[in-house]
């Protein structure tokens, strides 16, 4: 008998099935020979996934005209753990957020961001010139699928 312990997902070019004709398979009631093959070696991949966004917080002392000011923070939280989309965890830039994700109403002129963790986004306001009012239900993001650089599973 083969090793049939767990060890993980099937290795993409090392994974092969063989069914042996020692072990008897056939069908029933018996009217064929024993059966008895071998696969070619795994090929393709498991493909990537785009996480999921599972929150999504707008924070801070928006003004009674309903803007953002500069302070205010957005956190994005993704499920599955992401790989970063391949940024820095600290001092991403308006340009790199604005290349992965995808904002309905405008957040300003200046933002960064930082990765807390790799589920966590946080997005800072520096300069909110030109920013849209956070009115519920108004303000959504996105991933862009798209980007040189998307936001992946880890």
């Amino acid at each position: 008998a083969g090793d049939v312990s767990p060890a993980g997902p099937p290795q993409i070019s090392l994974f092969s099935l063989a069914l042996r004709a020692s072990a008897g398979l056939r069908n029933y009631p018996p009217q064929s020979g024993v059966c008895e093959m071998s696969s070619g070696f795994l090929t393709g991949d498991f493909g990537t996934i785009i996480p999921d966004i599972v929150s999504f917080i707008a924070s801070g002392t928006a003004g009674a005209d309903g803007k953002p000011d500069p302070g205010d923070t957005l956190t994005i939280v993704f499920w599955p753990p992401t790989n970063f989309a391949r940024l820095p965890s600290k001092g991403i830039t308006k340009a790199q957020i604005d290349a992965i994700l995808s904002l309905s109403l405008s957040i300003g002129a200046s933002y960064s961001g930082r990765w807390i963790n790799t589920e966590t986004l946080q997005i800072t306001l520096l300069d909110t010139t030109g920013a849209d009012p956070w009115l519920l239900g108004r303000l959504v993001v996105t991933c862009k699928p798209g980007a040189v650089a998307p936001i992946r599973n880890a």
